[in-house]
């Protein structure tokens, strides 16, 4: 192995990852080089650490961010939404609910998708008049409706499958 440098004067090493080109870090043995370089003669050994190399390859191998398990809309009763999300995070569902200023469902899918939502509930006029929560999964598109008073049963036995 060679290192490139010739003020090298016995072992060197270099540190690789697989998968990965060049190396994270490397070193070796050099004497004479402090004298060379206008100090005392003396032994020396040494190495580096190529950290924006290591904190790159611990980005790559780094799981997908995991995001909220189940994202509320805000289409009216506040309360109720509130009381919901906490039912939720008892189950131990990452939960987050829109505390955006925008009413339009639009806006606040597109805050659901940017949370990475697992499911979106919708508890909008017609789920008030029924009792029920519209849960869309996020990943398959799928919607179904379920009584408000089972949902938070319901999605965490739900996660507990994925």
């Amino acid at each position: 192995m060679v290192r490139g440098l010739d003020y090298y004067t016995g072992p060197i090493w270099e540190v690789s990852a697989e998968g990965f080109p060049g190396s994270i870090a490397s070193g070796g043995r050099y004497d004479q080089l402090v004298a060379k370089l206008g100090g005392p003669d003396m032994p020396a050994c040494g190495g580096s650490i190529g950290l924006e190399r290591i904190l790159a390859i611990q980005e790559a191998e780094a799981p997908a961010a995991r995001g909220l398990d189940v994202a509320l809309t805000v289409l009216g009763a506040e309360e109720e939404i509130v009381r919901l999300a906490g039912r939720l995070r008892a189950r131990g569902l990452r939960t987050g609910v829109y505390l955006g200023s925008s009413g339009k469902l639009a806006k606040q899918m597109k805050w659901a998708n940017d949370q990475h939502a697992r499911w979106v509930l919708l508890y909008g006029p017609d789920e008030q008049d029924t009792k029920t929560v519209t849960v869309r999964d996020m990943e398959s598109g799928e919607q179904s409706q379920i009584q408000i008073a089972d949902v938070a049963a319901n999605l965490a036995e739900r996660a507990a499958t994925v």
